[in-house]
């Protein structure tokens, strides 16, 4: 089983290594570090634990929403993974990802006409729209039509950032790079503590919007109150 799972190893693991090194050593990330640990544990062993509660309380279990969320758990591991293995393009494109997925569920707990549906109902709705209006169902309008009252700032000052790393123009660069290095060569992942705090920044701005979406589904839809999650992230 041990070869097996060396022979799953990424070439790159070696260097990614050093990387992960570099980042336990750095005095300047290491709140960072800390925090984003934190934050996972809070995340599933807090947020999640008890908006479930709240669910079981009052015997209602059809938001989409929150199972989204539950889903994302180890995808938020992954992404931290990635932000310091020094691939900075996967986890902000990840991070685009999961924003977009957030608003495009928070759509179906939020508006009227689906409250009363069963997560499946809802999931079948989801399909049905697409299938009408594709364009309903990624960028600019699920935002739009979510029914997030700050929907217009959240779009054009996260997810357009975050949208500058799944262009074309990455892809044209890192070729160039390929080209400039002697046609022959791999681009290794590198420490870069800029670019680790750029991530770990949008990573805090994503998982804070989809408390503060949850957080607004158990108010207004399901009348829980005191939900005050986002502050266990500040």
């Amino acid at each position: 089983m041990h070869r097996i799972i060396r022979d799953l190893e990424p070439e790159s693991y070696p260097m990614i290594k050093r990387i992960h090194e570099k980042i336990l050593d750095s005095e300047e990330l290491y709140n960072d570090v800390e925090l984003l640990g934190n934050w996972l544990v809070t995340w599933t062993g807090v947020f999640l634990h008890s908006a479930y509660h709240s669910f079981k309380d009052i015997k209602r279990y059809n938001s989409i929403l929150f199972c989204l969320l539950q889903s994302q758990s180890y995808q938020l591991e992954w992404t931290i993974f990635s932000i310091f293995s020094g691939q900075y393009d996967v986890a902000m494109r990840e991070l685009r990802t999961t924003l977009e997925n957030a608003f495009y569920h928070f759509k179906y707990d939020n508006q009227i006409e689906f409250h009363n549906m069963t997560v499946e109902e809802k999931f079948n709705t989801m399909i049905d729209d697409a299938n009408k209006d594709l364009r309903s169902s990624y960028g600019k309008q699920v935002f739009q039509n979510s029914g997030y009252q700050d929907w217009e700032s959240v779009y054009n000052n996260v997810f357009k950032k975050l949208c500058e790393y799944v262009h074309t123009s990455i892809g044209r660069n890192n070729a160039l790079q390929i080209d400039n290095e002697g046609y022959n060569s791999l681009l290794d992942p590198t420490y870069d503590i800029y670019r680790i705090r750029e991530c770990i920044k949008m990573f805090k701005t994503v998982v804070k919007l989809e408390v503060r979406l949850m957080e607004i589904i158990l108010e207004d839809v399901y009348k829980v109150s005191d939900t005050q999650y986002v502050q266990l992230f500040d």
